[in-house]
């Protein structure tokens, strides 16, 4: 009986040898965090069978620029409701747009929000 006990590994420890981006797909079926292309590259060689959507996903992200965003286009009321939603962009913008945005920010969003700071921070981050 506890050889039998010593051989059957919890499910969340087989998880846990997974790469990172894979275990972020297998959580909950999305790409929440920022991976570089060679951490995405080797992931997708490493996913299971069991986790076969989430090799679709990770190869999607890694066509998309490595953080699992979409494409989206660069309308300035598009980018100031994705910030002003959650303090974050979901979607990617064209860096031309988004600086457009952060140039003339409107006064209200610039107090009541973190907007400019993610702006700035997704401006950083990709120039």
């Amino acid at each position: 009986m506890l050889a039998t006990l010593a051989l059957a590994t919890p499910a969340h420890a087989a998880k846990a040898k997974l790469p990172a981006p894979v275990r972020d797909c297998a959580t909950d079926g999305r790409i929440d965090h920022h991976y570089s292309k060679a951490a995405l590259r080797s992931a997708i060689k490493k996913v299971p069978a069991k986790y076969k959507f989430c090799k679709e996903r990770l190869n999607r992200v890694l066509k998309h620029g490595g953080d699992g965003r979409l494409a989206a286009s660069g309308s300035r009321t598009k980018i100031i409701r994705d910030c002003t939603d959650n303090s974050r962009l979901d979607k990617r913008y064209p860096l031309s747009s988004i600086r457009k945005v952060a140039k003339k920010l409107p006064t209200d969003v610039k107090e009541y929000s973190r907007c400019g700071q993610v702006l700035r921070s997704e401006i950083r981050a990709r120039s």
